[in-house]
């Protein structure tokens, strides 16, 4: 099983770019093209869709997505405006299900459940920059992985529950990050918590589990670590990540991940050198 994962798509109406330099339409459609030559299963946006929540935007966004003709899951970011997501992917049906029942507060589902489980976390709430999970969503999580207790599970959402070390990124603490981490030691099934919001990519362990964070299609966030570092972007190749599910050297199943970055030059990668 190979699940493409892309974030931080921040597209504006009408292809606009955002901030007024970043070409986010044409990195999105470079990434497009470049995730369909894998020929992955699926495909994941795990947050910031739309840089403002604009209907327009989604719209746009949604037919490029459809032209693959992958199967795709939205996830919301902070920038993404929840009502108007369940509106335009309203084909979505796990999405907008999740949508109604619970009245419009949080876009938590089940993607998929063979050969991995794979949830969709909404960690974002309603009118703040911040993420976490409340108890309603908490009780969610756990309900869903007691039920699938056997069953390989990732768990995709937009916030990190854990610093990137970039201060501009990190001055929000994500909320119940305890209970959320205490949840996890709690299911060994867990394999992979994927993230994004930060647009670089960034690893580390969180108990038995790897957690990474998915670098941006729309735009890269320097890697700075200055306490006083300023909050900006730079036009670094855009990114997405693949997740590969496949059996080892023993014929076990294990869960690899790769990071790819995003030919915008035709045959910019092309040439190929040999090692003799």
């Amino acid at each position: 099983m190979l699940i493409a994962q892309i974030s931080d798509l921040h597209i504006n109406p009408g292809g606009q770019p955002a901030y007024d330099k970043a070409d986010t339409l044409r990195n999105l459609e470079k990434t497009l093209a470049s995730l369909k030559s894998f020929c992955p299963d699926l495909v994941i946006i795990s947050g910031d869709i739309a840089d403002n929540g604009h209907e327009e935007a989604y719209l746009l966004c949604k037919s490029l997505l459809d032209k693959t003709g992958l199967p795709y899951f939205p996830i919301p970011g902070n920038h993404d405006h929840k009502p108007t997501m369940a509106r335009v992917f309203h084909d979505q049906t796990a999405l907008t299900s999740a949508f109604q029942q619970s009245d419009g507060r949080h876009l938590c589902y089940v993607i998929k459940q063979s050969p991995l489980l794979l949830i969709a976390m909404d960690t974002v709430f309603e009118s703040e920059h911040g993420g976490g999970l409340d108890e309603e969503r908490l009780g969610w999580l756990t309900k869903t992985l007691s039920a699938h207790a056997e069953k390989p599970t990732c768990i995709f959402m937009h916030y990190p529950p854990f610093l990137s070390g970039i201060p501009h990124m990190d001055k929000e603490p994500f909320k119940n990050r305890e209970i959320f981490a205490a949840l996890i030691s709690q299911h060994t099934q867990i394999r992979r918590i994927c993230c994004g919001h930060v647009h670089r990519p960034v690893t580390r362990a969180l108990g038995h589990a790897i957690a990474t964070i998915c670098p941006s299609v729309g735009m890269q966030i320097p890697l700075d670590f200055r306490a006083d570092a300023p909050s900006a972007f730079n036009q670094e190749l855009p990114a997405f990540m693949l997740h590969y599910y496949a059996k080892n050297w023993d014929n076990e199943p294990e869960l690899l991940t790769h990071m790819t970055s995003v030919e915008l030059v035709p045959g910019q990668f092309e040439v190929r050198f040999p090692f003799f």
